[in-house]
């Protein structure tokens, strides 16, 4: 049998691409229903620190061609001609040799490495107490000067820790050295939570799953317009989160 791939986006948010200067989480889940695959996806990051989905794809698995395939259609429907968008993604090989494509690398766009899989994968090659929390505090450092000193504390308790970098370039993992491209944003955590939410909906067939995304979607949407009305009428000018970001930077 032949597996044909289907991919959407949703039109609200490809509308208010253009006025925005986006982080793009990309992430992919299993589904478990009577026709098996892969759900990918691709979400942002709202003022009120909410996911914001953009993007969604069905494919036959997690590799290569439909990774590329994924991104080739996000770079059309949703991207277009908009550059300095910075993917956030783990290190799979599929999405590592479609964000390496023209249509996404350096210096139109960015690509950056999820901070929490990137420590899991040190860890599991690396196997020593401490090394995952110790690697994310390093990881999450804005100063160079701060991020040395934690780095010679982390090859101090991890030798191989400086080969095990030699092949991942410092502005891919390190805040630091970021050049303000990930906005701070170090996980794809969102997007997991994501593929939390919809846990019932991937055990559905293929038809049954696209509209329980849909209902998903509406429902998510109508409580985001709720909240951005609310604080309208209240006179805020900046959500919450970015509030305590301000008072926090004062």
């Amino acid at each position: 049998m032949t597996f044909k791939r289907l991919f959407w986006a949703l039109k609200p948010c490809i509308d208010g691409f253009e006025h925005c200067i986006p982080v793009i989480l990309i992430d992919g889940t299993h589904l478990y229903g009577p026709y098996l695959g892969v759900l990918l996806s691709a979400t942002a990051v709202d003022g009120f620190s909410h996911l914001l989905p953009l993007a969604f794809s069905i494919v036959e698995a997690e590799n290569v061609s439909s990774w590329g395939w994924f991104m080739d259609r996000l770079r059309k429907f949703v991207a277009g001609k908009r550059h300095g968008i910075c993917g956030i993604s783990d290190r799979h090989a599929g999405i590592m040799a479609a964000m390496k494509k023209s249509g996404w690398c350096e210096p139109h766009d960015h690509h950056r490495f999820c901070i929490r899989h990137l420590a899991s994968n040190f860890c599991n090659a690396h196997k020593k107490k401490g090394l995952k929390k110790n690697l994310v505090e390093l990881a999450s450092q804005v100063q160079p000067k701060k991020f040395l000193l934690l780095w010679e504390q982390l090859v101090a308790a991890e030798p191989r820790a400086t080969e095990w970098f030699e092949d991942k370039p410092l502005e891919k993992w390190s805040l630091a050295h970021d050049g303000g491209k990930r906005f701070g944003i170090m996980t794809t955590n969102h997007a997991e939570s994501w593929n939390n939410a919809i846990l019932e909906a991937r055990n559905l067939p293929i038809t049954s799953l696209v509209r329980a995304l849909f209902e998903k979607l509406v429902d998510y949407f109508d409580a985001r317009r709720v909240e951005i009305a609310t604080q309208t009428l209240n006179g805020q000018i900046f959500t919450k989160v970015i509030n305590m970001k301000l008072i926090q930077a004062i």
